[in-house]
C-alpha cells in the first residue's frame, strides 16, 4: 500500500512548446468513442442502483420493464444526448485540467508527481467537471428512470420542467454526492494508473504470445480497468446515494421542494446524502451502499481501459505532445 501512495516514474520530460489547449482534441475524441461504447452498461448501471430504494427487482425485471419501454434500441440512445453531451463535457474538463493542477501543485508535470500529488491534482481537477456535470446527470437519470415516457428522450425537457417546478438550484441537486464520487474516483485512477501499469506489464510480458506493441496496448488495458474498479470500490457508496438523492428528489412534490429559505437547502444538501445512505443501509445493509457495483464496476472499469487507450492514441495520431496523464 505506502509503495502504491508513493510510486512515481520520475521520468524527466522536456518542457513542451504546445499549449494545454492542444490536448483537447485528443481527449474529446478519446471520451466520445468510450462513451459510445459503453452506454448500454451505463443504462442498466443506472436502472439497478436506483432500485436501493422502493420496491425489490432483480436486474432481469428491471432490464426487461426497461426493454417493454424503449425496446432494445432504448439501451443505446435513451438518455445518451445528456451523457455524450454530460460525460464529455466532464470528462474533457477532468482530464485538461489535471496535468495544469499537477504543475500548479508541484512545478512538475505528472509523469514526475508521486501518487499522492496526483490524486491531489485529479481531485481538484474534478471540480469544475462535477459542476459542468450536474445538470446534465439528473437530467440523465430522469431519462434513464422514465417509464411514462414523459419526457420525450428529451433532455432539454427534463431541465426546463426542472428549472421551471424547482428553480435553478433543482439542476444541482444531489451535488454533494456527485462531488465526492467525480474526487474520490478520478483521484483514485489517475494517481494508480502508473503503478497498476507497471505492476502488469511484467505478467503480461510473461504470459503473452504477442509482440511488444500489443503487450504495451495489453498492459495499458488491464492497468486501466484496475485503476478504474479500484476507484469504483471506493465511490461506489456516494454514487448510489446520489442516484437515490435524486431519485426521490423527482419524485417528490415540486412545490413542497421550492418553499424554504436558502440557509435551510444548503444545511438539507449535506444531512439529505447521510439520510439517504442511513435508510439504504437500514432497508438493504451495508452493502447496499454497494447496489449495483457489479455493473459499475464493469461501466467504469471498461471505461477506465478504454479511456486509457483511446486518449493517448488520440494524442499520438493528432501529433500532440503535451503530457495528459
Amino acid at each position: 500500500f505506502f509503495s502504491l501512495l508513493t510510486h512515481t516514474t520520475m521520468a524527466v520530460v522536456p518542457k513542451p512548446t504546445e499549449s494545454h489547449f492542444a490536448t483537447l482534441a485528443p481527449i474529446a475524441f478519446g471520451t466520445i468513442t468510450t462513451s459510445c461504447i459503453m452506454y448500454p452498461t451505463d443504462i442498466t448501471r443506472a436502472l439497478r442502483m436506483a432500485s436501493a430504494t422502493g420496491e425489490q427487482k432483480s436486474l432481469m425485471q428491471l432490464v426487461v420493464e426497461f426493454r417493454a419501454k424503449h425496446g432494445v434500441a432504448g439501451f443505446f440512445k435513451q438518455g445518451l444526448g445528456p451523457t455524450l453531451a454530460g460525460v464529455t463535457t466532464l470528462r474533457i474538463a477532468k482530464f485538461f485540467m489535471f496535468p495544469i493542477c499537477h504543475e500548479k501543485l508541484t512545478g512538475g508535470p505528472p509523469s514526475q508527481g508521486t501518487a499522492l500529488t496526483k490524486a491531489a491534482a485529479g481531485a481538484l481537477a474534478s471540480i469544475p467537471e462535477a459542476v459542468l456535470f450536474a445538470p446534465f446527470d439528473i437530467a440523465r437519470l430522469a431519462l434513464q428512470l422514465d417509464k411514462e415516457k414523459k419526457y420525450g428522450n428529451s433532455a432539454t425537457r427534463v431541465v426546463k420542467e426542472i428549472y421551471s417546478t424547482r428553480g435553478f438550484f433543482g439542476l444541482y441537486n444531489g451535488f454533494v454526492a456527485t462531488q465526492a464520487r467525480q474526487s474520490i474516483w478520478t483521484a483514485t485512477y489517475l494517481s494508480t494508473l502508473g503503478f497498476f501499469k507497471s505492476t502488469v506489464e511484467p505478467a503480461v510480458k510473461a504470459v503473452s504470445p504477442f509482440g511488444a506493441g500489443v503487450n504495451d496496448t495489453l498492459a495499458t488495458v488491464a492497468s486501466g480497468f484496475c485503476a478504474a474498479v479500484f476507484g469504483t470500490v471506493l465511490n461506489c457508496p456516494t454514487d448510489v446515494i446520489r442516484t437515490n438523492v435524486q431519485k426521490k428528489y423527482l419524485q417528490a412534490d415540486p412545490t413542497a421542494i421550492k418553499a424554504g429559505n436558502p440557509a435551510s437547502k444548503f444545511v438539507g444538501a449535506f444531512t439529505t446524502v447521510f439520510k439517504v445512505g442511513g435508510e439504504i443501509i437500514a432497508s438493504k445493509g451495508i452493502g447496499g451502499l454497494w447496489y449495483g457495483f457489479g455493473l459499475k464496476a464493469t461501466y467504469l472499469g471498461g471505461s477506465g481501459a478504454l479511456l486509457a487507450v483511446f486518449i493517448p492514441f488520440y494524442k499520438k495520431l493528432l501529433g500532440v505532445d503535451r503530457e495528459i496523464f
